[in-house]
């Protein structure tokens, strides 16, 4: 058993400390050795590579931007595609029987 560290000298904690860190790679080496041995299990059981079928898993595609098509009347900052739920603003609009035409950005 370790006895209390506070009680180690410098020099005992660097020995722990290097004999912890060998340990420590030790264990990782060990739990690679035994994933990669599950990996290769099943590619003999399923009959593929598993290179193959990371390779063939495509990432999701990134939502492309869609340029804005209305402003807000009174801060041309504020935007909307014309996607997804119509924002307070532009509704606020229809509602006082403007048209939509209105806020197309030019």
């Amino acid at each position: 058993m370790i006895k209390d560290l506070k009680e180690m000298t410098l020099d005992e904690l660097k020995s722990l400390q290097i004999k912890v860190k060998q340990e420590i790679e030790s264990f990782e080496q060990l739990k690679r050795k035994e994933a990669l041995d599950a990996i290769k299990e099943i590619e003999k059981q399923y009959g593929y590579k598993a290179q193959d079928l990371l390779a063939s898993i495509s990432e999701p595609k990134a939502k492309s931007k869609v340029a804005p098509k209305f402003a807000h009347p009174e801060n041309p900052e504020i935007t909307w595609s014309g996607r997804g739920k119509k924002p307070n603003w532009i509704n606020q609009h229809l509602e006082a029987g403007k048209p939509i035409d209105e806020l197309f950005i030019k």
